[in-house]
């Protein structure tokens, strides 16, 4: 997962990147780190040992 901090954002935007097994989204520049991004972006997402 990679999160990209940008500048004006209020809410996280998913960049839908076409890589299997990875994902890439803006979050706010103000607070990156802020548990309710994580919460949100992390929501849904398990662990496997799939290997695309």
């Amino acid at each position: 997962m990679l999160l990209q901090p940008t500048e004006g954002l209020k809410n996280v935007i998913d960049m839908h990147w076409t890589i299997d097994g990875v994902c890439s989204v803006q979050v706010p520049m103000d607070d990156p780190n802020n548990e309710l991004v994580w919460d949100y972006v992390l929501n849904g997402v398990s662990l496997s040992n799939y290997r695309g």
